[in-house]
Parts: structure tokens; C-alpha cells; sequence
């Protein structure tokens, strides 16, 4: 039996709901490491490193946005047909599940007296319909971050934001660009003291180059 067009709208609905889920629970790693690093640099604490540890830094992030990226492809899954109906049926307490019902074919179809009662079952599956409910998206974030480090992220990167200010782009960049010219151009300094004899009483004389 052919969907009414309202319930295929619904279904619609329904999927985009799932993919936002999906996505959230799939890039959720890759979001607080890449915010985690953002909020770094607008508070400019790579500048607090030396250049070599401001390097090491960078690397570590690198290779943490590897591996969230690695997990997002790895735990996306496309909503299909079946879950679409399931979260539907779930979410509007639909009993007997009408819309799995109604998707179904009857198998002995030669058989009169089947077919009837077939057609029977689905009307009262399609009658059931009337009040399909798509909800809100839920991913489930506390579930699967149940520490709340994405909290965390999201409170560092408001600080970074406001202390930033009108400067963040210039301290993000700062923060991928590690700063080799304070230990390169920094001039050689040599001090040399002499200190004469006690007998001459005379005080430590400073060399100059």
C-alpha cells in the first residue's frame, strides 16, 4: 500500500532528524579537539611554550584530528528505511507497529479470504497513523561523553572568545605558527668580571667587549 504523502513528509522529517544525531554523535570528537586547540590559541598559551614544544603541540593536535576524523567515517551510519519507521513508531507509541505494517506485502496473495483480512488490518493500520509525532532531535551526547569534557571545550572557547576579542584571528594564526625569531635574532651576551687582590681594596672591575 502506497504511503499517503503527509506520512512520506513525515519520514522526511524524520530522517533529517537521525542525521542530525548521527552527526553529532560522529563528530563530536573532531569538534571539541579542533575547539579545544581554537580555544588554546585565543587564550595564546602555545605562546607560553617554547617553539620546539609549540611544535610538539601542534603535532598532538594533528594527530588527535586524525583519529576523530578516523571516527566519524568509521561511525556514521546513514538512517535507513527500517530505522526511519522504528524511531517513528517509537517515538508516537504507535502499538503493533502500523507503519512496518503497511510497508509489508501480503505473501499469499491468491488466497480471497487472506487478502481480505489483509486489507482490513491495514486500514486500521492506516487509521492509527493520524497522529505521527517526529520530535526533536536527541543524540545522546550525555551517554556518550558522560564526563561533559564537551562543556569544558565550550566554556574555554567563550573565554578565548571574549579575551580575544578583536584580535582572535590574528592569536589563532599566532597559534599555528610557531616563533622561532625570539631564540634566532636574540643577540649573544658575555659578561666578564675581574677581581683584584684584597691587598688593593679596589672593587670587582667589569670587562666590556
Amino acid at each position: 500500500m502506497r504511503l499517503p504523502d503527509r506520512i512520506q513528509y513525515v519520514q522526511a522529517a524524520t530522517w533529517l532528524v537521525l542525521v542530525w544525531e548521527n552527526a553529532w554523535k560522529s563528530l563530536l570528537p573532531l569538534i571539541c579537539t579542533v575547539g579545544l586547540f581554537l580555544a588554546l590559541g585565543l587564550l595564546e598559551f602555545p605562546l607560553l611554550l617554547s617553539p620546539w614544544l609549540h611544535i610538539a603541540l601542534l603535532a598532538v593536535f594533528i594527530l588527535l584530528s586524525a583519529g576523530a576524523i578516523w571516527f566519524a567515517v568509521t561511525h556514521w551510519c546513514n538512517p535507513d528505511r527500517v530505522s526511519i519507521i522504528r524511531r517513528l513508531e517509537t517515538h508516537s507509541d504507535l502499538p503493533h507497529r502500523p507503519l512496518s505494517t503497511m510497508a509489508d506485502r501480503l505473501t499469499n496473495a491468491h488466497d480471497a479470504q487472506a487478502a481480505i483480512i489483509w486489507r482490513i488490518h491495514q486500514r486500521r493500520a492506516k487509521a492509527s497513523l493520524r497522529d505521527l509525532r517526529v520530535g526533536l532531535p536527541r543524540p545522546g551526547l550525555p551517554l556518550f561523553d558522560p564526563w561533559a569534557g564537551r562543556a569544558v571545550v565550550y566554556l574555554l572557547m567563550v573565554a578565548g572568545l571574549f579575551v580575544g576579542g578583536l584580535e582572535a584571528d590574528e592569536r589563532i594564526a599566532r597559534a599555528f605558527t610557531p616563533d622561532f625569531s625570539a631564540t634566532r635574532n636574540a643577540p649573544a651576551e658575555l659578561e666578564a668580571w675581574l677581581t683584584p687582590p684584597e691587598y688593593t681594596a679596589l672593587p670587582p672591575l667589569k670587562l666590556n667587549p
